[in-house]
């Protein structure tokens, strides 16, 4: 942590808790352009981003399918998401 993603790029980030015990997933404060998918209690948060800047992303780990039984703490994810190459921090060209 943290994890890095550009602008208009795809990126993947694969999870799944300690020791595999999570059956659902609940995923919060996903920047514009990317979504959270789960299959067999493994997550991932995939897409491509369309706007840079800092993202703090909640991840929750439940025991049973749709958020049932108990939880895990809250996983917090940094995601640094940079501007598109040729462009500076602040979203303009350089030329």
């Amino acid at each position: 942590n943290p994890a890095t993603a550009q602008v208009g790029e795809p990126f993947t980030w694969v999870f799944r808790t300690s020791g595999g015990k999570s059956e659902s997933y609940v995923v919060n404060n996903l920047p514009v352009g990317l979504s959270f998918q789960e299959t067999n209690g493994i997550g991932s948060i995939q897409g491509e981003p369309s706007a840079h800047g800092d993202h703090l992303i909640e991840i929750v780990g439940w025991e049973r399918s749709n958020q049932g039984g108990g939880s895990t703490e809250s996983y917090f994810l940094r995601l640094q998401v940079t501007p598109e190459e040729g462009y500076g921090g602040d979203g303009v060209a350089k030329c």
